[in-house]
């Protein structure tokens, strides 16, 4: 009863601005995914509404993709088995861990009560207007990503934005704003994981490195730009 009222409200929340409603789960859980798509930017909050065994309620998350960037770079991994996430499971393009203040606790919540019900309400009203919605303001399309991305250099500068697969992102994110460092960037990289290969050869995961990367070279060299920079 309590649990309901708060998806109705956030429910009535999102759906005014045109969020659109996924749901997932199976016969132990319930989660919610509400997502829209701006600029070729998809954001989304995505929460556990309950665990059935226990009927607590869990936090917000918030996700973003790029699907130009993940149907390339995504698909790639998935493909030389560096991962196990397909495109359409990838959740943060954009490294986004820095709300821990509008979090609940790792246990969840037990909405049993009308004010436990207000609380979470207040929590996500804070979430949605201090957090989620500045992000947004700030990520507000692919190009401003790469006005951010492309003169950072290195996995100090770039693996907090764009996190472990960044020499990836950086290369698809390139080629789509048609960069005209993208060429060099990307035959640096190869080279970079052939070098690799040939100090440790044997190595599974530097094999499937290598092949990801001149994988991504030959995609990305036919794939046409979305902005003309």
């Amino acid at each position: 009863m309590y649990i309901e009222k708060v998806l109705h409200h956030i429910d009535r929340r999102l759906v005014q601005y045109d969020f659109v409603l996924k749901e997932e789960g199976d016969k132990t859980a319930k989660l919610l995914y509400y997502s829209r798509e701006n600029n070729f930017i998809v954001s989304g909050i995505r929460f556990l509404s309950k665990i059935y065994e226990n009927n607590h309620f869990y936090g917000f998350v918030n996700c973003n993709q790029v699907p130009l960037v993940e149907n390339i770079v995504a698909f790639i991994l998935f493909n030389n088995k560096i991962t196990a996430v397909r495109p359409e499971e990838v959740y943060n393009t954009i490294m986004t861990r820095d709300y821990e203040m509008y979090r609940l606790p790792a246990k969840g919540l037990l909405v049993d009560s009308e004010q436990k019900a207000k609380e979470v309400i207040k929590m996500f009203d804070r979430f949605y207007n201090e957090y989620f919605i500045p992000f947004y303001e700030k990520w507000d399309s692919l190009y401003t990503l790469y006005e951010f991305i492309k003169d950072k250099e290195g996995r100090e500068e770039l693996h907090p934005i764009l996190g472990m697969f960044w020499q990836f992102k950086k290369a698809t994110i390139l080629r789509l704003c048609n960069d005209e460092s993208y060429q060099n960037y990307m035959d640096a990289f190869v080279e970079s994981r052939q070098m690799i290969l040939s100090k440790v050869p044997e190595s599974i995961d530097v094999q499937r490195y290598y092949g990801a990367a001149k994988e991504l070279k030959e995609i990305l060299d036919k794939t046409e730009p979305v902005y003309n920079i």
